[in-house]
């Protein structure tokens, strides 16, 4: 199955609007009200069919807007999209930065080898000065930093044996989008991009209860998603995995 162009997924939200203004539908959206209410024509003021009410309500550019911010919601509710990133820590390098479009890790290797996640109470029970060791060796482990790190400093991870020689770190994890433009297609397949018509037309008709009722079932896919994984591999794969089931 295909991914959807931006222009694709644009018309879908107008068709869904339109047929909801043609049943005579009401709402405000900020400050304009959709109507489809029929009016005595003049040579001025034509009436207008319900697609055209509703294009010359919500420009491309809103609907757009809406198309990219339903996308990043059901990326980051239901954590669907994988991807591999890679690079190079220099040596005696100890942080390394996580990609900006990183949401969960599933795994991490060092030139390959797969290095597993620790947290700040193992690693100090192993070794009392594992922040400030000199001695450096190769990175058998690593802790998992949810937070940022000061402004700017962004999600990290910590590597327990800094590595006395420069390699590569590859990074398996969930991601974010890209946004969407005319260039760039919808990063979900068929099968998902439904979910974010669904839920622009639901923003833009005020139908909170609805979008709310759809993160949580996308949130349950990505639980059911996480448990076959935890299954498969018998361990827990993810540092914040350990706190997803609270």
């Amino acid at each position: 199955m295909g991914q959807a162009t931006l222009a694709q997924m644009r018309d879908e939200v107008y068709s869904y609007l339109t047929a909801k203004v043609g049943m005579g539908i009401v709402r405000l959206v900020n400050g304009k009200e959709v109507v489809s209410t029929p009016t005595i024509a003049t040579q001025s003021t034509p009436i207008q069919t319900p697609e055209e009410i509703v294009r010359n309500h919500f420009s491309p550019s809103y609907i757009d807007i809406l198309l990219n911010r339903g996308l990043d919601y059901v990326c980051r509710k239901s954590e669907c999209l994988y991807a591999e990133v890679t690079g190079t820590v220099p040596i005696n390098t100890r942080w390394f930065w996580l990609w900006n479009k990183a949401l969960s890790i599933i795994k991490v290797r060092w030139e390959g080898v797969i290095i597993t996640p620790t947290t700040i109470e193992e690693a100090n029970t192993k070794d009392a000065n594992w922040l400030t060791t000199t001695s450096y060796r190769t990175p058998t482990e690593y802790v998992y930093y949810s937070k940022q790190l000061g402004a700017g400093g962004g999600h990290s991870i910590r590597l327990i044996n800094p590595p006395s020689v420069a390699g590569t770190l590859k990074l398996e994890c969930t991601r974010l989008p890209d946004t969407m433009t005319s260039t760039v297609n919808c990063a979900l397949e068929d099968s998902w991009h439904g979910m974010v018509i669904d839920w622009v037309c639901y923003a833009i008709l005020g139908e909170v209860a609805k979008i709310q009722k759809m993160g949580q079932e996308l949130e349950d896919m990505k639980r059911e998603a996480w448990s076959r994984d935890f299954d498969r591999q018998g361990r827990v794969v993810n540092i914040d995995h350990a706190n997803y089931w609270k």
